[in-house]
């Protein structure tokens, strides 16, 4: 995609160039992400995510598994089914890096949890792309699990012999709660923040008393992600609207609050 001419020179400039969408509309791009768990959604303390590590020259820090959009995604008018498209290939391309064959990923596995712009990279730059980036989550059954941490290893390492370029270090598994406190270590805050959508809406838990007992501020991870904090609470649904509140999590109201929402 060649970049137009008109691109400011300073990151602040380019954050409110985008703002327009004509403007924004001549950078963008899509991209999708997943994160994988294993284990019994009914049992979520001894739910475990997949938690990658990224090489250091695509940008070290924890990551899920994904990527940008390309055209053998697409289908015209369709974006989430692009998007699966997407999260599915990426999925599939990157587990190779690990397992040294290709795993055949179920697109009825992923589960969609929310939207969001992921422009951090243009608008530091000025180059690259804006991003709409879809977020899921995969239900790894036994057979990936296993082929990924066989006789119960902690952590798999990327085989020598992957085609791929090196995007990928190693991948380890984890408690879910104990990857919900990683947040800072996070290359990308939206892919961070999926976890928490992931446990609202796949979980079904209470995201603001859990929050409360991590020490997790929303307020901070708006922040990273450049969007306000009713904006964290309509990714994470309905009910959690007026809930976060916009200074620390300590003052959030609990979703089962009856007393102080009337209305829910």
């Amino acid at each position: 995609m060649p970049q137009p001419h008109n691109i400011p020179n300073t990151p602040e400039d380019r954050k409110e160039w985008l703002k327009n969408l004509a403007n924004r509309n001549t950078v963008l791009n899509g991209g999708a992400g997943a994160v994988y768990f294993y284990g019994d959604k009914t049992d979520p303390k001894k739910l475990e995510v997949m938690v990658t590590h990224r090489h250091k020259d695509v940008g070290e820090g924890l990551a899920n598994f994904g990527g940008l959009r390309e055209d053998e995604d697409i289908v015209k008018g369709k974006p989430l089914q692009t998007a699966l498209n997407n999260v599915e290939r990426e999925g599939e391309e990157e587990l190779e890096e690990i397992l040294g064959f290709k795993p055949d990923l179920k697109q009825d596995q992923f589960t969609y949890l929310y939207t969001t712009h992921d422009d951090v990279f243009f608008t530091n730059h000025g180059k690259g792309f804006a991003i709409d980036a879809y977020l899921f989550c995969y239900a790894m059954d036994d057979k990936l699990y296993t082929n990924l941490f066989p006789n119960g290893e902690k952590e798999s390492l990327r085989v020598d012999n992957a085609n791929q370029e090196e995007e990928t270090v190693k991948t380890e598994r984890m408690p879910l709660y104990d990857a919900l406190k990683l947040g800072d270590k996070y290359k990308y805050p939206h892919e961070y923040f999926s976890l928490w959508v992931m446990t609202a809406k796949v979980l079904k838990l209470d995201v603001v008393k859990l929050a409360k007992e991590l020490g997790t501020d929303f307020t901070h991870i708006a922040k990273q992600m450049d969007v306000s904090v009713s904006k964290l609470e309509e990714f994470l649904g309905n009910t959690y609207k007026g809930k976060l509140d916009n200074n620390s999590n300590t003052n959030s109201r609990s979703v089962n609050d009856k007393k102080n929402t009337p209305n829910l």
